[in-house]
């Protein structure tokens, strides 16, 4: 329910397009499905909105070497060279997200930005302010 709303009250996603950002510290090899992968990707390409990337970030090395590759296989080429793959922790990772326009500022605590996600506050306040 809540990505359909994020979908809908969002318009300017249409415009701007979005960036996703993949934080994967805390997967393993046995979270990886490769039909779900694949069906995100249809999905993600029917959208009402452009990726402008996806940026992916502390994985183990197993999932580097292969969700990444199925992962840009499986994607268009226009997607294809918009997955980004960061490595490194801490001040090198944030460096690597500045380079693309990702200040500390717009990136989440868990990868070492200064915001602090509240997913069902943020749907609460644009529902009290009729977005």
């Amino acid at each position: 329910m809540v990505w359909l709303y994020v979908c809908h009250a969002a318009a300017d996603l249409a415009r701007n397009g979005v960036v996703f950002i993949i934080y994967g510290a805390t997967m393993k090899p046995g979270h990886v499905d490769l039909d779900l992968a694949a069906s995100v990707i249809k999905v993600f390409q029917c959208m009402p909105f452009s990726i402008k990337a996806l940026h992916a970030c502390c994985f183990n090395k197993l999932i580097q070497k292969v969700l990444f590759p199925v992962t840009k296989y499986l994607s268009s080429p226009r997607y294809r060279s918009r997955i980004v793959e960061h490595s490194g922790v801490g001040d090198e990772l944030l460096e690597q997200f500045r380079q693309y326009g990702l200040p500390p500022e717009r990136l989440p605590t868990e990868i070492g930005g200064t915001v602090e996600l509240n997913h069902q506050q943020w749907v609460t306040e644009r529902l009290a302010n009729g977005l």
